[in-house]
């Protein structure tokens, strides 16, 4: 399970909500996951937990937003993404 971490920002006036869309790559650029999440409210810290099928490496994900009003932001957040084995408890 990953826990992705987020914000939209959206100055005065705004619509108060924005549809995102994270967007989860490999280093090499190619696109393994899109999550469209809805809406979200903008100017507050976001969670995503996500449960992780991919394989054990690293990985960049993007968030986009596009507010009430159709407007797709211009500023786009990324992080890192590391998959890692998960450990198995042994006797």
């Amino acid at each position: 399970m990953a826990t992705l971490r987020y914000q939209v920002n959206d100055p005065s006036p705004s619509s108060g909500t924005a549809t995102v869309v994270v967007v989860i790559r490999t280093k090499a650029g190619k696109v393994v996951k899109t999550l469209r999440l809805g809406t979200a409210r903008v100017n507050t810290p976001q969670t995503l937990r996500y449960k992780v099928k991919l394989k054990t490496g690293s990985y960049v994900f993007t968030v986009t937003a596009t507010d009430a009003a159709g407007n797709a932001s211009t500023v786009n957040g990324s992080n890192k993404l590391v998959v890692r084995r998960a450990s198995r408890a042994h006797d």
